[in-house]
């Protein structure tokens, strides 16, 4: 078993779920408009018809990610890298598409082709895009999967509840860093999610939330989710173990500058925490450190 008490200040709560809720619905609507410099997205609102489905609760987007990354001198081997990463995001809002209100449904699909630069011989990826979708027998090879379809409902304004295949990639995100699920700011894994955190949280996996509003300054949630990685394999047979989660933000302003503290608290039990190289996020060319392998 493994516990972590972690303080910080970004938001993890039900793994990046919007909590608070626009006008009407869930999720806030992108603004799809604009010319091809100012735009959100490349591919813009498709005429009008794109803008008019976000206004009405749907939303479609797909992001790729391509890099190129060469080892001008150190590390373990001289390969370079060359990687390129799918991602396709669909929402649906139930609210703002008259259905009923506080319902959002989340499919993500995501694929990856090439292979990273992984010679550097530290134990932090370089790429961190480049680590998903998660299948640790496939590292560096083509793969796909389903790796989010989570459905969200509140019962009140202040109560929500949420089940299904989770998706963690906007886990420890923050205004400064961002998150795995951010490509905008940095590369390197250290930068963007707490290693030892691989261990209790898989980047797919199945699992349920309650989630607590009780005031506007103050948000929560309360979680347990299947330890083992899901995202390219069948969710419903896993077999090592779970983990047990809650995380509160507090919200405040000083000097009347917008300002949070999230305090989490994580416990996994029933798995095996001493393997380093179990999980595909984590990259060692020399291999588990503790094996006899890496002592050769």
């Amino acid at each position: 078993m493994k516990f972590k008490i972690r303080t910080t200040t970004s938001l993890l709560l039900i793994f990046g779920t919007p909590l608070i809720a626009a006008d009407k619905g869930i999720i806030p609507t992108p603004d799809y408009t604009g010319s091809f410099f100012e735009r959100s997205t490349l591919t813009g609102d498709w005429n009008g018809v794109r803008q008019n489905l976000a206004n009405h609760g749907l939303q479609a987007d797909l992001k790729v990610v391509t890099t190129y990354q060469n080892l001008f001198d150190g590390g373990t081997d001289s390969d370079d890298g060359f990687v390129s990463t799918q991602n396709l995001l669909i929402q649906l809002d139930t609210g703002k598409a008259d259905l009923w209100e506080g319902g959002l449904l989340k499919i993500r699909v995501e694929s990856r082709v090439g292979e990273s630069l992984d010679s550097v011989g530290s134990y932090s990826p370089t790429n961190a895009n480049a680590l998903f979708p998660s299948d640790v027998d496939r590292v560096n090879e083509e793969t796909i999967g389903i790796t989010e379809l989570v459905y969200t409902q509140f019962l009140t304004p202040k109560f929500g509840i949420q089940a299904g295949l989770m998706n963690t990639l906007t886990s420890n995100a923050n205004e400064l860093a961002g998150s795995l699920e951010n490509t905008s700011r940095f590369m390197n894994a250290s930068f963007l999610l707490s290693l030892p955190e691989l261990q209790t949280v898989p980047s797919s996996t199945l699992g349920a939330a309650l989630i607590f509003i009780p005031a506007e300054w103050l948000l929560g949630s309360v979680i347990i989710l299947d330890t083992e990685e899901s995202a390219t394999k069948n969710p419903f047979k896993t077999s090592k173990g779970s983990t047990l989660g809650t995380e509160w933000k507090v919200k405040y302003q000083p000097a009347g500058l917008p300002g949070a503290q999230t305090f989490g608290f994580l416990y996994a039990f029933d798995n095996e925490f001493t393997t380093l190289d179990q999980d595909a996020r984590a990259s060692f060319p020399l291999g588990d450190p503790l094996s006899n392998s890496a002592k050769k």
